[in-house]
């Protein structure tokens, strides 16, 4: 009886193994894909808005002119980020897929 639930066990886990690589891996492909259209376009966008920001905050008093710098400066942080992002999404992927595969 405790064979049969094995066997079971084991050929349900294998199944649900095998479906489970392919929908990480279509998974992360499409990450990589929408990264490169929208990645480039929304780290233009973070500058844009940054460039805005700190130049509202030079018009502000001290006190809110420190607040909307930090916050400019977040935004070109981000922007920098989603860039690199978007440069590294390939080789990011390709390096998941290959410890997908070899698990």
């Amino acid at each position: 009886m405790n064979k049969q639930i094995l066997i079971r066990f084991f050929i349900i886990g294998t199944f649900f193994l095998l479906i489970t690589k392919a929908s990480v891996l279509s998974f992360l492909q499409d990450v990589r894909d929408s990264l490169k259209e929208i990645g480039p376009v929304m780290s233009s966008i973070m500058f844009a808005i940054a460039g805005i920001v700190y130049a509202l905050a030079q018009l502000m008093p001290y006190y809110d002119k420190a607040k909307l710098q930090a916050t400019a400066i977040n935004l070109i942080i981000g922007a920098i980020v989603v860039g690199v992002l978007t440069l590294a999404s390939s080789n990011l992927a390709g390096i998941a897929q290959k410890i997908v595969n070899s698990s």
